[in-house]
């Protein structure tokens, strides 16, 4: 059997905070973060950037083998 991560039916989207604007008018305004994968020396890594809005410089990075709560907190 095929493996499947989902179980039970799928709750309401989040509410969209930021209304699809990613640009923000001062610095140091809410900062997004999100996590990709790739692959590094043969190993799958996932980088989880964050983004200042204002000018779109990398503020931190956070790099881990899987893409878990505790990378998105730090």
């Amino acid at each position: 059997r095929r493996w499947s991560s989902h179980r039970g039916e799928p709750s309401e989207a989040p509410a969209d905070l930021v209304e699809r604007d990613f640009h923000a008018g001062a610095p140091n305004r809410p900062w997004p973060t999100d996590a990709a994968r790739s692959a590094m020396d043969g190993h799958k890594r996932r980088p989880s950037p964050v983004i200042d809005r204002f000018d779109g410089m990398v503020v931190s990075w956070r790099l881990s083998r899987s893409p878990d709560a505790a990378m998105a907190d730090g």
